[in-house]
């Protein structure tokens, strides 16, 4: 994921973090998706909350 909220928006000032995400659907808990996040910040302002691992059930963030 990458991007920035500035007001002067320029490359150098740019958020990135690579990584992976994995969903899935089991039969017991309905339709809703599981959802595994993993990334690694790469490139962050000193006062970005990092995070490495998110989890989340259902379909609303």
């Amino acid at each position: 994921d990458f991007g920035t909220v500035e007001s002067n928006v320029s490359i150098n000032n740019m958020r990135v973090s690579p990584g992976f995400g994995l969903r899935i659907t089991m039969p017991a808990l309905g339709p809703a998706p599981i959802a595994l996040d993993f990334a690694v910040p790469v490139s962050y302002a000193e006062f970005d909350s990092q995070q490495l691992f998110s989890f989340f059930v259902g379909f609303a963030r």
